[in-house]
C-alpha cells in the first residue's frame, strides 16, 4: 500500500494542529495569517510551511471575524452589470483599481444595484470600503456607508470636503472637442447625449451629463450658437452601441441631416459610425463624428475617431490607491481631477455643403 499524509484522510486540520506540529501558540499560527508583523519572519515561514504540507486553509470567515477585514473592496456602480460593462470605459477603470488590488492584496468585488437598489447592494456586499463609479454620494448613500463605517471614495461624482474623489475636466473637454468642430466650419451639429441617468432610490445621478453638455454650449455660444436650436440638436441615448446605432439611425430618418455628430462617449460614437457603415454613410466625407473617453477601439476603427482623452485607468488606480490609504489610517488626497487632450484622428473634416 502506499503512503497516506494527514489531509488524504478524513481528519480536520485545525489551527490548533498546525500550533501544535510547528511548536508555536495557536495565537503565533493566527498571527501569521492574520498579522504577519507580530511575530518573526522565521517563525511564520515555518509556521506556513507546515500549514502548506499538511493541506491547512483558513477558514475565511473565521478570519474575518479576527482581522475585521473581509480583505475586498466594493466597487459601486449605478446599473446592472450586463448595462454597465457594455461600455469598455468602465472596464479601464476597473482595470486600474485592480492593479492596486492586486499589488496590496485585495481581491474587488463588484457592487451593482440589488433589483434596482443600490442600498440594498450596499448593505449585502462584504467588503472593507466601497468606491462608487458614476453616482452622487447623496445622503442616503453616505449614510448608510457611514453607519457601516467603512471609507468611501467617489469616481466621477461631486467633489465634496468629506469624501474623496476622482473627476475628469468633463466641462473643459467637451468644451474643447465642441470648438474643433466648430472651428472647422460645421455649424449643423447634432450632441448625441447620455441618457439623464436613472432613477435610483429616488435620485438622479447626472453630473457628467450635465457638465458635458455645458461645456459643449460654453463653445457654441461663443460662436452665437446654441443648443435647441434649429441647428443645434441633442438626441439622448444608451451609453452603449446600440444606443449609438438607435440615435444614428434617428438622424438619418430626419429630413435635415447634421454636418457633424459629437457623441458624449466614445461607445456611442462608435455605435453611430457602425450605423453610418452599414447604410454607405461615409465619415467623415458625408458626416464627421467625434467622441469622448479615448478607449482603445476608438484608435482601432478606420477612420480613427477624434476624441477626447481622459484617463480611465488612472482614474480607477488613483480611487483604488485612496482607498487602500483610508484603510491603513494614512493621510491622502481628497479631491483629485484629471486633465482632457483632444486626441484628432481622421473621422472630422470641413463639411462638404
Amino acid at each position: 500500500m502506499g503512503k497516506t499524509t494527514a489531509f488524504a484522510g478524513k481528519e480536520r486540520i485545525t489551527i490548533n494542529k498546525i500550533a501544535e506540529k510547528s511548536g508555536v501558540s495557536k495565537t503565533a499560527v493566527s498571527f501569521a495569517f492574520n498579522n504577519p508583523s507580530r511575530i518573526s519572519k522565521s517563525t511564520r515561514e515555518k509556521i506556513l510551511r507546515i500549514a502548506d504540507e499538511f493541506g491547512y486553509i483558513p477558514d475565511p470567515v473565521a478570519r474575518t471575524l479576527t482581522t475585521r477585514r473581509v480583505g475586498s473592496i466594493g466597487f459601486l456602480i449605478p446599473q446592472s452589470i450586463p448595462v454597465a460593462f457594455k461600455n469598455p470605459f468602465l472596464s479601464q477603470v476597473l482595470q486600474g483599481m485592480g492593479s492596486v488590488c492586486q499589488k496590496e492584496g485585495f481581491s474587488l468585488t463588484i457592487v451593482p444595484p440589488l433589483k434596482g437598489c443600490i442600498l440594498k447592494g450596499i448593505r449585502s456586499a462584504a467588503v472593507d470600503g466601497f468606491v462608487t463609479f458614476g453616482l452622487e454620494a447623496h445622503l442616503k448613500i453616505v449614510e448608510l456607508i457611514r453607519q457601516r463605517n467603512v471609507p468611501l471614495v467617489v469616481v466621477d461624482g461631486k467633489p465634496s470636503e468629506s469624501i474623496p474623489s476622482i473627476n475628469t475636466d468633463d466641462r473643459g473637454g467637451a468644451k474643447k472637442i465642441m470648438e474643433y468642430v466648430l472651428s472647422l466650419g460645421h455649424r449643423k451639429i447634432t450632441i448625441l447625449s447620455l441618457k439623464a441617468a436613472s432613477r435610483v432610490d429616488q435620485e438622479n445621478f447626472s453630473r457628467v451629463r450635465d457638465l458635458r453638455l455645458k461645456g459643449y454650449e460654453d463653445a457654441l455660444e461663443s460662436f452665437g450658437l446654441r443648443i435647441g436650436s434649429r441647428m443645434i440638436k441633442v438626441i439622448n441615448c444608451e451609453c452603449s452601441m446600440e444606443g449609438g446605432r438607435k440615435a444614428a439611425e434617428k438622424i438619418f430618418s430626419l429630413k435635415k441631416h447634421p454636418t457633424a455628430v459629437v457623441a458624449m462617449s466614445d461607445i456611442i460614437a462608435l455605435g453611430a459610425f457602425a450605423f453610418f457603415r452599414e447604410n454607405g454613410i461615409a465619415v467623415p466625407q458625408d458626416i464627421s463624428l467625434a467622441g469622448f473617453d479615448n478607449i482603445p477601439e476608438a484608435s482601432l476603427v478606420s477612420p480613427g475617431l477624434t476624441t477626447v482623452s481622459q484617463s480611465a485607468f488612472e482614474k480607477g488606480l488613483k480611487a483604488g490607491k485612496i482607498l487602500i490609504d483610508l484603510l491603513h489610517g494614512k493621510e491622502t488626497d481628497k479631491c483629485v481631477e484629471f486633465d482632457t487632450d483632444i486626441i484628432i484622428r481622421d473621422s472630422i473634416a470641413e463639411p462638404s455643403v
